[in-house]
């Protein structure tokens, strides 16, 4: 089943869980809305999108130690993905940064980037709000003595 003209259903709840990741009806829509404000245009911008997660059953989310109100999970109104241009001429702070400047998301995570690892290193967390919470708060995810730590803005040294 096709959500948008290049995203399908099965990228979207794909997982390596055995775990049944089957979207509710509200689950369904939030992912509609994710991918058509914030996936489908990332995909004309830049070319393909390779997503490493965004529809996460509650019970995968478990599985995989996620956090219990993951936007992943649309157990409210919003839905959120992590995923990166597959290009290597577009860097995932790249891609981070037109979403900052062109779109309107809940949350706008740079994770785990390293310019010394390359341009693809880590990965980019969007969410998006259908009712409207799309509070565009940016962050950057980093490993600090093991913990992931959250700053303000994206801090890349």
């Amino acid at each position: 089943m096709k959500v948008s003209k290049n995203f399908s259903l099965k990228e979207l709840t794909r997982t390596e869980c055995r775990v049944d990741n089957t979207p509710d009806a509200r689950a369904l829509v939030n992912l509609a809305v994710l991918t058509a404000k914030i996936l489908q245009p990332c995909r004309d911008e830049f070319g393909p999108i390779r997503l490493s997660s965004a529809y996460r059953s509650k019970q995968v989310n478990t599985a995989i130690g996620g956090s219990e109100t993951s936007d992943h999970c649309a157990i409210g109104t919003a839905a959120a993905a992590d995923f990166e241009v597959i290009s290597e001429e577009v860097s995932n702070l790249q891609l981070a940064e037109w979403i900052r400047d062109n779109l309107t998301w809940k949350q706008l995570i740079l994770e785990f980037y390293d310019p010394d690892e390359g341009p693809n290193s880590g990965w980019v967390h969007c969410s998006y709000d259908v009712a409207g919470d799309n509070r565009e708060e940016v962050k950057t995810a980093k490993r600090v003595q093991g913990k992931t730590k959250y700053l303000d803005g994206f801090v890349v040294d």
